[in-house]
């Protein structure tokens, strides 16, 4: 990947700039994805809360009555909530069938929109390029936005409704006769305890966002596999080539490149991060969340042990704490996936803001019924932005309308950029052209450009 930094200034830009291209091309996707990712972590919230309040009363009073009402009123609400979950789900599924081809469109209308001189550069096309093989590669850029987008939801959701379920954790107090273990009720135990929870649990997703950091380090070297693969990989099921490679022995030449590339195999270098420090952060993560349960575990039996609530209660705060472990390690995970993925969004940003240069005119045509056109070239001369060479000189010729006109010249002479050209698919670099003795760059582009009808060398029906 590219060697320079980003700045976190950038990293928000690019991150924010494409959650508004999404959000304004399809929006559907986006509330969809943000209802279905709430509910799917508020609902089990709610299955444990009934749950505790089930077990406590089978352990403490037993009261029959409240039992029942208990018991109903958990079944209703599974039902409704896992009912609304399906339809949402549903929704969103519908809207995800069609995110392939949303995704494309975006590049797809860019690409029509932009100047044919621009689109025509090889930077363009390499662009292109570099974004599809992104994408291919674990689906960076602005695929992987949505992704994130899901997960940020699902994160803040499980934060909210286990800080909702947690809170009174800390506030029921251990009794007098809980003897040595009303020291939990001090604030500085408290605190402590939330300290060391908070530390851990921002430890083990940090770890695991080191570990991802090394994803993109394999970048260059990934994207470069995937394009063997996709070339060479299905090369012989493309019946055009079919000739050339049995004439020329190309299969051989897939058979080097098999051979002699190693970017996913056990010599790549993803393998030796993944064996070094890949792993060992991995471990390391691994580790320290379960470091989090044990003294979660430790924490909440103790304060049942002494009485400060009911047995029912420790499933509650035990799924609870853990499920907020689970959406901090997962927000910060995914905030270190937003600066990893900005890398890769520099691409999609400058593809999507090339800037269309060619003025477009304000002048309508001149409709004429007697189809008098006359188009002039005055000492046109061109050569293309990439090259220093001209590939026109001096071009001074008269077409009327009604008359016909053969260009001849050898291979490279300049004849389809003459065609080119007359079409305004160019400008000329130097001179003008003129349509009834008016330069055609004052006219309305579509309106110009309406008035032919080409047939080009590689046209196919």
């Amino acid at each position: 990947m590219q060697k320079d930094k980003l700045t976190l200034r950038e990293t928000l830009q690019k991150n924010l700039w494409a959650f508004k291209l999404f959000y304004h091309q399809y929006p559907m996707m986006f509330w969809s994805t943000a209802i279905s990712r709430i509910l799917q972590s508020i609902i089990p919230y709610i299955g444990i809360y009934l749950a505790a309040q089930i077990i406590n009363e089978l352990s403490g009073a037993r009261d029959v009555e409240r039992l029942k009402k208990l018991v109903i009123i958990t079944l209703v609400t599974m039902f409704l909530t896992g009912l609304l979950q399906s339809i949402v789900q549903r929704w969103n599924n519908a809207c995800q069938g069609a995110f392939y081809f949303k995704r494309t469109k975006f590049y797809s209308d860019k690409m029509l929109d932009m100047d044919f001189s621009l689109m025509d550069e090889q930077h363009t096309h390499d662009l292109r390029s570099q974004i599809t093989q992104n994408e291919r590669w674990q689906g960076w850029g602005l695929t992987r936005i949505y992704w994130i987008f899901g997960d940020l939801i699902n994160a803040g959701s499980k934060i909210v409704g286990a800080v909702v379920l947690t809170v009174s954790l800390f506030t029921f107090q251990v009794p007098e006769e809980g003897g040595k273990f009303v020291i939990l009720n001090s604030p500085w135990f408290m605190l402590a305890i939330i300290v060391v929870l908070i530390m851990t649990t921002i430890l083990s997703p940090l770890c695991s966002a080191k570990a991802s950091s090394y994803w993109t380090k394999q970048a260059e070297d990934s994207k470069m596999g995937n394009r063997f693969f996709m070339f060479y990989g299905f090369m012989g099921m493309e019946r055009a080539r079919a000739l050339d490679i049995r004439m020329y022995r190309q299969d051989k030449v897939c058979d080097y490149f098999w051979k002699n590339t190693d970017n996913f195999g056990p010599k790549s270098k993803i393998v030796k991060y993944a064996k070094g420090p890949m792993g060992i952060y991995i471990a390391l993560g691994s580790v320290i969340s379960i470091i989090f349960n044990g003294i979660v575990y430790v924490f909440v039996c103790a304060k049942a042990w002494a009485g400060a609530f009911g047995i029912g209660s420790v499933t509650q705060y035990v799924g609870a704490i853990t499920a907020l472990s689970d959406g901090i390690g997962s927000l910060i995970r995914n905030i270190g996936t937003l600066r990893s993925n900005a890398f890769f969004l520099r691409d999609a940003y400058e593809y999507m803001n090339l800037p269309n240069e060619m003025y477009q005119g304000s002048l309508t045509t001149e409709k004429r019924s007697d189809k008098k056109y006359e188009v002039e070239f005055r000492d046109v001369s061109f050569k293309y932005p990439s090259s220093d060479e001209y590939a026109l000189r001096h071009v001074n010729v008269k077409l009327k309308v009604g008359k016909r006109l053969a260009v001849v010249g050898q291979n490279g002479s300049g004849k389809t950029t003459f065609i080119k050209l007359l079409c305004r698919l160019y400008d000329p670099t130097e001179g003008v052209i003129l349509l009834n003795g008016i330069d055609i760059r004052k006219y309305d582009y579509k309106d110009y450009i309406s008035l032919f009808s080409v047939v080009f060398q590689d046209f196919q029906l």
